[in-house]
C-alpha cells in the first residue's frame, strides 16, 4: 500500500513538472511578454559616478539588452567578447545595451578596469535592488527587451555561442515585427 502511494506521488510530481515546463515554453513563445520592471540608476564612467541617470522608460523605441554583471564576477569577464560582438554588429541603431553593475561599488569597478571594455552605457545598482526586481540570482544575467520595454527573453549565465545565436535570432524576429 505504501509503495502505491509513493508511485502515485511520484507520478503526480512528474505531471506537475512536465506541465510547468510546457506552460513556460508556451508562455515564452507567445506574444504576451511581461513588462520589464522600471528603474532609475546612476550612470558611471571610467572616473566616477555620473550625475546623469538612466531610466527604463528612456530605453524604449528599439530593442535593448540589459546585462547584469559585477567587477568581482569572474564569469562576467568571460562574456565581454559576446557583448562587444553585439555592440559592433548592431550598434546604437539596432540594439541598445545597458550594462548594470549589481551589488558592486564604484571604487571596485574603477579599480577593476572593466569599464574600459564597455563602449555602451554602464549603470550602478549598488544594493542589488534592480537585479532583485528582475529576479536575478546569479551573475551574469541578461534580458532582451523589445522596443516597448517588454522582456522577450532572458539568458542566465555567460552569453556563450549558443545563447548569442539565440539572442541574434530574437533580434531578427524583433526587426521583422516593426
Amino acid at each position: 500500500m505504501k509503495s502505491s502511494k509513493s508511485i502515485l506521488f511520484n507520478l503526480i510530481l512528474i505531471l506537475i513538472i512536465a506541465s510547468s515546463y510546457w506552460w513556460v515554453s508556451v508562455w515564452k513563445s507567445s506574444s504576451h511578454y511581461q513588462l520589464a520592471p522600471p528603474f532609475e540608476l546612476p550612470l558611471i564612467t571610467e572616473e566616477t559616478r555620473s550625475p546623469k541617470t538612466v531610466e527604463l522608460s528612456q530605453l524604449k523605441g528599439k530593442p535593448t539588452l540589459i546585462n547584469f554583471w559585477a567587477s568581482w564576477c569572474s564569469s562576467c569577464e568571460l562574456e565581454k567578447d559576446s557583448l562587444m560582438h553585439l555592440w559592433k554588429t548592431y550598434g546604437k541603431n539596432k540594439l541598445q545595451i545597458l550594462s548594470i553593475a549589481s551589488m558592486d561599488t564604484i571604487n571596485d569597478i574603477i579599480k577593476s578596469g572593466k569599464l574600459k571594455q564597455r563602449q555602451y552605457q554602464v549603470a550602478l545598482d549598488e544594493n542589488g535592488s534592480v537585479a532583485q526586481a528582475y529576479g536575478v540570482y546569479v551573475l551574469p544575467y541578461s534580458f532582451l527587451l523589445n522596443s516597448q520595454g517588454k522582456v522577450v527573453d532572458s539568458y542566465k549565465g555567460i552569453l556563450d555561442k549558443q545563447k548569442l545565436q539565440s539572442l541574434e535570432g530574437q533580434l531578427k524576429k524583433l526587426s521583422q515585427e516593426k
